[in-house]
């Protein structure tokens, strides 16, 4: 990737930088100097970038470190697990999300829909993670959230 490329995500315009590393398909890592150039701009300039790191490829490049060890207050990482065991088909990936990050301090500076009333005292104080699990099954079947039955490991 270019510098230019990465130079552009100092405009306060763009809110969040998607990226695939490695990439899809051929497993290629960004470059070090790329990421160190990445991880530069965002403490200095950017530090209300988003970062949306997809790592599914990760298991193919020896040594490889993800931009979420490097920013990870700023990055949402998405791996699935079923590329690494061959059954594409089912879709079976996790979210990964430091404790401490800028979506869950953006989120609380906001009014919560009212539909996690149900689920806190203080529907504020909902984490991002918490609030993806309760949307991804409505959130007033929240407490059947997890795996399909096919996918559950026992």
């Amino acid at each position: 990737m270019p510098d230019a490329e990465i130079d552009k995500l100092a405009d306060p315009s763009i809110k969040a930088f998607i990226m695939v590393n490695p990439s899809n398909p051929p497993s290629v890592a960004m470059r070090a100097r790329t990421l160190d150039r990445l991880v530069r701009l965002v403490r200095a300039r950017r530090p209300d970038l988003i970062v949306v790191s997809d790592d599914v490829y990760a298991t193919f490049v020896p040594g490889f470190r993800s931009v979420l060890a490097r920013l990870p207050r700023n990055t949402v990482c998405l791996y699935s697990f079923s590329k690494y065991f061959g059954c594409t088909g089912w879709r079976l990936g996790v979210v990964a999300l430091h404790e401490d990050n800028i979506l869950d301090r953006a989120l609380a500076r906001r009014p919560p829909p009212r539909r996690y009333d149900a689920l806190a005292l203080d529907p504020r104080r909902l984490k991002l993670i918490d609030r993806m699990v309760a949307d991804s099954r409505a959130v007033a079947l929240n407490h059947t959230a997890g795996l399909s039955a096919p996918q559950q490991v026992r």
